[in-house]
């Protein structure tokens, strides 16, 4: 079976999230200090990362081939990659809390 793919995802600075609409009708909307917080980068995982994520923007999102979107944040940081997957269990753990 098929994993869901983005048809679209949207920058929203208004409430600091960024907006997902999959191509089976589910829409997502992931805050940008959720992401910035849960970066899977080496940087990231090895705890060398300065920033927490609490105020941080993200100003360009770009897509990295057809698996992934790279993310710019406004602290500097844009080395991580979300893949579809990653990015659809995160918006999941949102919709549980």
């Amino acid at each position: 079976m098929k994993s869901p793919t983005p048809v679209e995802v949207r920058r929203c600075p208004d409430v600091a999230e960024l907006r997902v609409t999959w191509d089976d009708g589910a829409i997502a909307s992931l805050p940008y200090r959720v992401l910035r917080a849960n970066c899977r980068c080496a940087t990231c995982r090895a705890g060398l990362s300065a920033s927490d994520g609490a105020t941080v923007g993200v100003h360009e999102v770009a897509l990295f081939g057809e698996y992934a979107v790279r993310l710019f944040f406004d602290d500097g940081h844009n080395t991580g990659l979300f893949p579809f997957d990653y990015l659809r269990r995160l918006a999941a753990a949102q919709a549980d809390v």
